[in-house]
């Protein structure tokens, strides 16, 4: 689930369980100089049906188009992927918890890479994942705590409206989050989100504190190697065969469904393999994307790699992504209006009760240009009672410039 929790989902999850995290890691300090395998070599079948996946549903649904997929936030950490753990949750975690949650995401996370070990100039056997902070609502849940360990204590409030909640704990209110803080991906854990479902993507993987404490345990964790999939730019399967928003005709090659399909397998198939080595060869030539070889070229590219490095507002505004509610955007508002203005109530209600779910991704009333129209018509979803006036205090800041076309900023 990429931003949202769909219906299916919560009754498909966790059909499988019981998933045993025992990958086998290969440490390596250097980078390949050939390629292993090619596209030449994908199977004809896995061809077709990647390529009805890529035109009818990544390429519709924009998933590569923003250079911050996984596959950027490697390459411009030079083989490393750093989180902030989001623990919006009042449950205590013990030091060794904390500690299996980095080989938790690292082992998913290689999971995924070792399909791309070895292939068109990939560049690394081996991905480093660290946890390099925590954001959390009560200090006092982190037991033990060490000095090398950092720590946030920073909370917005947080408006539980949009979420699907467990049904017997109850979401706080409050919601942590790391200030200037050079990272890729929140590891976000909530107190009474649903425990059959999440949603992920290139600002990283949402679920459960219980699912995720679950995962210690080698329990259920395709479900976080299904979120993080949705950040190398992987669909979700909701639909029937053919549909929209759904599978290539014919199923899916090789015998095997897929994990990006909720429910349908519990690790990651040969397909769903074959699929990330086909977006690889897909996204890896565009230009003035990748700087494989080139550490100085790399050192550059880390300045727009995510929303949280560095400046958020720059960055996402360089990209023309709409990429944070609750950050950038208003931030941008501010700084277009004077000391003496003030922005309309409603306008700001509506970005503060966003959360990371739901989210504008692309170009949505299709008229060619990714701006602030999205943000408009997307939010009539979510406000439809009260649309109208929306719509015309959008308008206003439109008309007295307080908002421009994104990608002229």
């Amino acid at each position: 689930m990429r931003h949202r929790i769909a219906a299916s989902v919560l009754t498909a999850l966790l059909t499988v369980s019981g998933y045993c995290c025992t990958y086998q890691m290969i440490q390596s300090d250097y980078t390949l100089e050939t390629s292993a395998v090619s596209i030449e070599e994908i199977p004809d079948e896995f061809i077709y049906a990647s390529d009805w996946i890529w035109e009818n549903r990544i390429i519709k649904e924009k998933l590569t188009e923003q250079y911050n997929t996984i596959f950027d936030q490697i390459i411009s950490g030079n083989g490393v992927i750093n989180y902030i753990v989001k623990w919006q949750s009042y449950k205590s975690i013990t030091y060794d918890q904390r500690r299996g949650f980095e080989k938790l995401l690292s082992d998913c996370i290689n999971d995924w890479n070792k399909w791309l070990t070895g292939y068109e100039n990939w560049p690394y056997e081996h991905i480093e994942v660290h946890i390099i902070g925590w954001a959390v609502i009560y200090k006092d849940c982190l037991l033990d705590l060490h000095s090398e360990e950092t720590v946030y204590t920073e909370t917005r409030s947080y408006n539980s409206l949009f979420d699907v909640s467990n049904g017997y704990e109850k979401i706080p209110d409050k919601e942590p989050y790391a200030p200037e803080s050079r990272f890729d991906m929140y590891m976000w854990a909530t107190e009474g989100f649903t425990d059959v479902g999440g949603c992920g993507g290139e600002w990283g993987q949402r679920l459960s504190d219980n699912a995720y404490l679950k995962m210690l345990e080698c329990s259920d964790v395709h479900i976080l190697e299904h979120e993080i999939g949705h950040g190398f730019g992987m669909p979700d399967f909701y639909g029937g065969e053919g549909e929209t928003d759904g599978y290539p005709p014919g199923g899916f090659p090789g015998g095997e469904s897929s994990i990006m399909m909720a429910g349908a397998a519990d690790r990651i198939t040969n397909f769903d393999g074959w699929m990330l080595r086909y977006i690889w060869t897909k996204i890896k030539n565009d230009k003035g994307r990748f700087a494989l070889g080139n550490t100085s070229e790399q050192e550059a590219v880390k300045t727009a790699d995510t929303p949280y490095n560095g400046d958020p507002l720059m960055s996402a505004a360089s990209s023309g992504r709409i990429a944070d509610f609750n950050g950038w955007i208003l931030r941008y508002i501010r700084t277009k209006l004077k000391e003496d203005d003030e922005i309309p109530g409603l306008f700001t209600g509506a970005i503060i009760n966003e959360d990371h779910c739901d989210k504008v991704r692309g170009d949505v009333n299709n008229d060619g240009v990714f701006n602030v129209a999205d943000i408009v018509v997307y939010s009539k979803q979510l406000h439809s009672s009260s649309y109208q006036q929306f719509e015309d205090e959008v308008a206003e800041l439109i008309i007295k410039g307080y908002l421009l076309n994104l990608h002229e900023y």
